[in-house]
């Protein structure tokens, strides 16, 4: 997963630093930065930095700021972007991080959609987090993704067919498939209540919930 992002780096700063990137610039940054301020944290860790400019921006509400980015094309922009900030940036995934590392809030933007292990993801991140900690995450809309699968439209056809023929008759081979189909269209499709879902029973929550 990391390497697919190493070629879009340099486009992604482009987009970003020109302005072209309206959602970014508009949309996303300030509300992410906004709502990591309300919590008025000390410690907040991002992971999946991308290109670093969401971290950049943290360090203005006070926070020290630790941003973790497995691409290592992203990486290397990051490091030029914040080379004058405070941020501590590391190349290494939320798996990676020492287990003594704790933080206030957690962050993860548009990245939860590319992750094949949703609970181990998600456990890498909470063992971060002290009770009371918080974790903010962003997934993208399907209306985002359009363009690509109107592109793929008779080839996702086919490929749900076969798919749904091979869960009744090889299972194994469906599987092997769907990871096929997954590493084509670029992410995997997890509707929002299956994310929290899985969020709360990670966190105890759901049971709390249940109990009530």
């Amino acid at each position: 997963m990391p390497h697919r992002w190493c070629d879009s780096a340099l486009i992604r700063r482009e987009q970003i630093e020109s302005g072209k990137d309206l959602t970014f610039n508009k949309v996303f940054k300030p509300l992410i930065v906004s709502r990591v301020a309300a919590l008025s944290p000390k410690m907040v860790l991002e992971v999946g930095a991308g290109t670093g400019y969401i971290s950049k921006e943290l360090v203005s509400i006070g926070a020290a700021v630790t941003a973790i980015e497995p691409s290592k094309g992203m990486y290397e922009v990051a490091k030029e972007v914040l080379s004058e900030s405070s941020v501590k940036l590391l190349n290494c995934t939320s798996f990676d991080l020492k287990k003594t590392e704790t933080f206030e809030v957690a962050i993860s933007h548009l990245v939860a959609h590319v992750v094949e292990d949703l609970q181990g993801f998600l456990c890498s991140i909470g063992r971060h987090l002290p009770q009371g900690g918080h974790s903010i995450f962003s997934i993208p809309h399907p209306s985002f993704t359009m363009t690509i699968r109107n592109f793929l439209a008779m080839s996702i056809t086919t490929w749900c067919l076969l798919l749904r023929m091979c869960r009744l008759i090889f299972p194994k081979t469906a599987k092997t498939l769907l990871g096929v189909f997954h590493t084509i269209i670029g992410h995997y499709h997890r509707i929002l209540i299956r994310l929290l879902n899985q969020a709360l029973q990670l966190t105890g929550l759901m049971k709390l919930i249940l109990k009530m």
